[in-house]
């Protein structure tokens, strides 16, 4: 599923202005594998992950075009559905840089839901997508302590 983001006011930064009118949001959800523990997610798993996507972006993604995030929702389980993440307001940081991954989770269910924020000026939707992709890919990895950690090639 996928709107349009228009309703959040823009913040100034040095070096990137955001596209209000640009931007796409795309929202997908999806069922945690067994060894996926979303709760243990923290910044440094996050930070790991973003070197990993980036790497394999040939160069498109780099530290200062995309971020990841971790945010746990509160509200009653059975309201934690697709339709009510996509009314959230949106992190500030999809005015601060051009891809913003956000990973959004609930203590008491399994599913999870990945929004993306991206500005149609500076990278498509397909590289949105294939970013959330990339990171779930990831973090099953990481959880399942695989030796083989590489992520399947953004082309």
């Amino acid at each position: 599923s996928s709107v349009l983001f228009e309703n959040s006011p823009a913040m100034a930064t040095e070096n990137y202005e955001s596209a209000r009118s640009q931007t796409l949001c795309i929202c997908s959800g999806y069922k945690a594998s067994r060894g996926l523990r979303l709760k243990e997610v923290s910044d440094e798993i996050l930070k790991e992950a973003k070197a990993a996507v980036a790497a394999c972006s040939e160069g498109i993604l780099t530290d200062d075009r995309f971020v990841l995030l971790k945010r746990s929702v509160s509200c009653d389980v059975g309201a934690f559905t697709l339709d009510s993440i996509k009314g959230l307001p949106a992190p500030r940081e999809v005015f601060e840089v051009p891809l913003t991954v956000e990973i959004m989770i609930h203590g008491e269910s399994d599913e999870f839901f990945v929004r993306s924020f991206t500005n149609l000026n500076k990278v498509d939707g397909v590289r949105a997508l294939h970013t959330q992709m990339s990171t779930v890919e990831f973090l099953e990895v990481h959880f399942e302590n695989r030796k083989d950690t590489s992520l399947s090639p953004q082309r």
